[in-house]
């Protein structure tokens, strides 16, 4: 048996199956693909077939993402529903096994899920964002944005403030950006989450949604700001991705942030510090608009960030020295 087939099976807990399978002529994934859930009843005891059955899935999966060849396409590609679905139940399997490690995680979602698709072709490991008034930059072939949890910590974790924010999946996409030609596009993966991922341009004005129904893959030109909404509309979260312009002044590297408060609504600069100490909007429009949202869904005016009382508001002569 090749040696990196029986690594993959140790680390899934399936090291008691590795003679039987060798028995069977089963040496690598290529063999292994031969095989369907039947013959896998035949031949694995039945307490070793869920996980045997979640590595043929994603073997299955992983080449029908490799078989997608329009990167430099343009907006969104979907991939049918069974490979969603497909992706889905591997998620699912990956954050629930007790037996793996976070990191163990990440780097089976990019081996199976995200380099079949960028082949070989070239990654920028500079990714920009901003959120909730500060900046972060990541040196790293992916970043995965959600609400996080043990089993998989992401890099842009957006906090369960309400009950809307559970409609965030824990891991709701994946970003990454790929040289294509002369220039980068940034292309986010979306083939899991529950309540989807939505992506708005301003230049023109775009708004681009993800499925739950479908294998998303959305893509933009790395010299376009596009912001990004996970879960329903109900979850107050804004993410902005930074064109390459806007990182000339950028050193960080390590997912580390700058201090860069940003309205919550529209990510302009924040002008207005509430009673607690936070800069949280632009202006007095936005502030009402969100205040107006609050009491229509039968909320008290609060904070964005800690939730306190909004009680005092007043614009700020000394937002630069803000610290969160």
């Amino acid at each position: 048996m090749e040696e990196h087939f029986k690594k993959k099976l140790i680390n899934l807990g399936l090291s008691a199956c590795i003679n039987k399978l060798e028995e069977e002529e089963i040496y690598n994934l290529e063999t292994l693909q031969t095989l369907d859930y039947h013959n896998l009843e035949q031949i694995i005891p039945s307490n070793f077939l869920p996980t045997l059955s979640f590595l043929l899935k994603t073997i299955k999966t992983s080449y029908t993402i490799s078989q997608i060849n329009n990167i430099d396409s343009t907006e969104i590609t979907n991939i049918d529903s069974e490979t969603s679905h497909d992706m889905r139940d591997c998620y699912i399997k990956l954050i629930e096994d007790v037996n793996l490690s976070p990191a163990y995680r990440q780097g089976y979602i990019y081996e199976y899920f995200i380099k079949p698709y960028i082949d070989n072709t070239t990654t920028n490991g500079t990714i920009s964002v901003n959120y909730e008034g500060k900046k972060y930059s990541f040196n790293k072939n992916f970043i995965s944005i959600g609400r996080g949890c043990p089993q998989y910590p992401v890099d842009i974790q957006i906090k369960e403030r309400s009950q809307a924010d559970l409609s965030v999946s824990r891991v709701n996409c994946v970003l990454i950006k790929i040289k294509c030609g002369d220039n980068y596009k940034y292309n986010l993966f979306d083939a899991w989450s529950i309540y989807g991922t939505k992506i708005t341009k301003y230049n023109p004005l775009t708004t681009i949604k993800t499925s739950r129904e479908k294998f998303n893959i959305i893509k933009w030109d790395s010299s376009e700001s596009v912001y990004i909404h996970c879960g329903s509309e109900m979850s107050n979260n804004k993410i902005q991705v930074l064109a390459d312009d806007e990182n000339i002044h950028s050193n960080n590297s390590d997912g580390s942030c700058e201090d860069n408060p940003e309205c919550v609504i529209c990510c302009e600069p924040a002008s207005i510090r509430l009673g607690c100490g936070h800069a949280v909007y632009c202006g007095s429009n936005c502030m009402n608009s969100h205040i107006a949202h609050q009491i229509n869904n039968k909320q008290r005016p609060t904070c964005p960030y800690c939730k306190k009382d909004n009680l005092e508001n007043n614009v700020s002569l000394c937002i630069n020295q803000y610290k969160i």
